[in-house]
């Protein structure tokens, strides 16, 4: 045992992890590398590497027809979702009930 370890608390042979450091390292580096640009760029803290141009922001956008489809299903929900709250034509509506 290392010289810094003044105690070892009891675990099941199952929960121990009897791995190298070296291999633990290994295993790590295999994950991170297995991420994302996006998701490295959060973890490095590098928040610039993470926007998106407007004209790709353009293309996910839902159209109005999809929204409007997307708020009629929502309020045919047995309890009103907050989202309507926000929405005009929404907000001052009972919720509807499927009957």
């Amino acid at each position: 045992m290392p010289t810094y370890v003044s105690e070892v608390n009891y675990a099941s042979v199952q929960d121990i992890d009897f791995s190298s450091a070296r291999k633990l390292k290994e295993n790590l580096d295999g994950k991170i590398d297995a991420l994302t640009p996006d998701c490295k760029a959060d973890l490095n803290g590098d928040r610039a590497a993470l926007f998106v141009k407007d004209d790709e922001v353009e293309k996910c956008r839902p159209t109005t027809v999809e929204l409007s489809t997307f708020y009629a299903k929502l309020n045919h929900c047995s309890v009103k979702p907050v989202a309507l709250s926000l929405q005009d034509d929404y907000a001052g509506r009972p919720v509807c009930s499927k009957k």
